[in-house]
Formats: structure tokens, sequence, C-alpha cells
């Protein structure tokens, strides 16, 4: 039942992908689309994930999203990197 329900969920992300429109919401259930998908954590796709918080920060530059954008940027870059990232938050009172 499980897999069932997940190739339906995938297949009708898909159908609403189609759409013009492309909200907050539409990321962030691809970025958990990708998460789910992964049959594990070593084999999770970073820089897809990455990508897809590149595209919510241009439409959601809030503390949180840049905070789980650098987590993805420390799987994909380094830690280093990721560090820089969150210097960009520090001040945040979020």
């Amino acid at each position: 039942m499980g897999s069932l329900t997940h190739a339906k969920g995938i297949r009708l992300f898909g159908e609403v992908n189609k759409s013009q429109h492309l909200s907050i919401y539409h990321i962030l259930a691809a970025i958990s689309a990708y998460h789910c998908a992964a049959p594990d954590f070593a084999s999770t796709d970073w820089k897809s994930i990455l990508s897809l918080y590149d595209k919510l920060v241009e439409m959601d530059p809030s503390a949180i999203v840049l905070l789980n954008r650098a987590i993805a940027v420390s799987k994909v870059h380094g830690a280093a990197q990721a560090l820089d990232e969150l210097e960009k938050i520090k001040d945040s009172p979020a």
C-alpha cells in the first residue's frame, strides 16, 4: 500500500507541476519528494535539493529557508561554504 501511495503522490505532483504558476508549496513538495525518494541518506540528491532551495529563496528569503538551504549547501559544497551562508542570517531575529 505504501508504494502505491508514493507512486500516486509522485504522479499527482507531476500533474500539478504542469501549471504555469509555481508556488512555494510546489517547491517544498518537490524538496520533500527528493527526500522521500532517496532509498537512504547517502543517496539523497542534494544538488537538486539545493537548486530547489535556490528557487525558494527567491520567493521567500526568510531565515528558516536560508538555514535549510545552508544544510543543502553543506552537502553539496562542504561545511565551510555552509558556514559562510549562515553568516548571512546570524543577526536575524528569527
